[in-house]
């Protein structure tokens, strides 16, 4: 998700802001800037779809009735979707005797507290607020992978249930990419629901197909169940993952073994830099960076260098991987002094840091975990 502020971080009033996800947008406000006596004459802001018709702006979202958040939504295409409370509507339709800003809109979704709107790969939930404008709402904008099927149930007594249901053929892929990520994604959902309504929020996964059988679909297949496992086993009913009736669960190997260590790295960064090798080597050489690491955990001693996280049934070979990337290795790694503790770094860059790192950094930790108990 990218968000742009339009106008508005720099001045009072004149609200724009760009949302836009899977190459599709929301814009929040379209309003007149307080130094701006004439609507007619105020630069719009430069948002594609303002000045003509544009299929990939799927609405503007009308927070509240004050004329700094609404006041140039006249100037926008007839063709616009607007999202606004109903009473807003009848307060902007009342509002155009007395001003040009004020006016009726052909396409208009109405804005209910806490009730979720899908539009898109958006997920927009209104909460009504106090303010000196009636029918005002702050919205929680949450960006999915639309290839699943979400839901969200809310209860008398304040508990929220967010479901998604897949298919195994859909977290048969790499656990960085979006839709194997969903139940990451429904578990963040969850957190920052609770965290904004105080509603105890819980997450229902719902499997259905069959699973494969071979190849790499299979040891993805494998990774996805280790990880719902673990979530269970961590959060208990606050996450619950339906399986389907023949789909085994989650087996450790009979003869689990871990992959050899990789020889080491070229020891140079390149000279581009902006790789994830490169912050690897920039932080094993790096003494400060070492000492802030002391500081924040008493007693570790060091970084190394690539451990091992690829699983096997018995020996390391093509033959018996059981789960993806049989020459796996966490960037860095290291432990405290009593060997009791261990850190795992998974480096990421810019342009690598989707919502399923969050799957790859709690595989890596319980894997490693487990495998400890389990070796």
């Amino acid at each position: 998700m990218r968000i742009c502020i339009r106008r508005g971080a720099k001045q009072i009033g004149g609200t724009c802001i760009e949302i836009e996800s899977q190459g599709q947008r929301l814009v929040l406000d379209i309003g007149q800037p307080l130094d701006c006596s004439d609507a007619e004459s105020a630069d719009m802001p430069t948002v594609p779809g303002f000045d003509k018709s544009d299929p990939f702006l799927l609405g503007v979202v009308l927070s509240h009735p004050h004329m700094d958040h609404y006041g140039l939504a006249f100037r926008a295409p007839t063709s616009t979707t607007f999202l606004m409370g109903e009473a807003a509507e009848r307060i902007l339709a009342a509002a155009a005797v007395f001003t040009p800003s004020g006016g009726t809109f052909d396409h208009v979704i109405h804005l209910v507290n806490r009730k979720p709107i899908e539009l898109g790969p958006f997920r927009i939930t209104p909460y009504l607020m106090d303010h000196s404008a009636y029918d005002s709402y702050a919205k929680a904008f949450v960006c999915v992978p639309t290839e699943a099927e979400w839901g969200f149930k809310g209860s008398a007594d304040g508990d929220s249930l967010i479901t998604v249901k897949l298919t195994t053929a859909q977290l048969a892929h790499n656990m960085q990419e979006d839709i194997a990520s969903s139940p990451i994604f429904a578990l963040c959902l969850a957190y920052w629901h609770q965290k904004a309504t105080g509603c105890y929020t819980r997450c229902c996964i719902t499997v259905s197909g069959e699973a494969p059988t071979s190849g790499l679909p299979l040891l993805h297949w494998r990774r996805s169940l280790f990880i719902l496992h673990e979530l269970h086993a961590i959060l208990g009913e606050r996450f619950v993952c339906v399986l389907p009736e023949k789909c085994e669960k989650w087996t450790w190997p009979q003869r689990p073994e871990m992959n050899n260590e990789k020889p080491d790295r070229e020891t140079r960064a390149s000279s581009g830099g902006g790789k994830e090798y490169d912050l690897e080597l920039t932080i094993m050489n790096s003494p400060s960076f070492l000492e802030s690491m002391k500081k924040i955990r008493p007693g570790f001693e060091k970084f190394y260098r690539q451990f091992p996280i690829g699983l096997f049934k018995g020996p390391p070979c093509k033959d018996s991987h059981w789960t993806p990337g049989g020459n796996s290795q966490v960037d860095l790694w290291g432990h405290t002094r009593d060997k009791q503790i261990l850190h795992l770094f998974e480096l990421k860059t810019h342009e690598n840091k989707k919502v399923g790192i969050i799957s790859e950094a709690l595989y890596y930790a319980r894997r490693a975990l487990r495998a400890c108990a389990v070796l």
